[in-house]
């Protein structure tokens, strides 16, 4: 979550508020033999990685899935233009 300052219309005092902003990107079908550390240095190129989540669980074809969290929304919209449908270690 991110804190952001708001100009509010009355008096024109500054308030804090929170918005959530998702800049997080989802891969599927991720080999078993990846790591975080593999992915993070995968995307990195794309954008400031600020996570790397993997699935420990596998689904029936032995594969897991991440999620890949960039600094902001327009990296993750990058990565998903410029990557989508592009297979590592498959």
């Amino acid at each position: 979550m991110q804190d952001i300052a708001v100009e509010t219309e009355k008096g024109g005092d500054l308030e804090k508020t929170s918005e959530i902003i998702w800049s997080l990107f989802f891969i599927g079908n991720v080999n078993p033999v990846v790591d975080s550390a593999e992915l993070w240095g995968i995307f990195k190129p794309f954008g400031k990685v600020r996570d790397v989540y993997l699935s420990e669980k596998k689904n029936p074809r032995n594969s897991c899935f991440a999620f890949i969290q960039f600094e902001s929304l327009e990296e993750a919209e990058t990565v998903a233009r410029r990557v989508n449908g592009i297979h590592v270690y498959g």
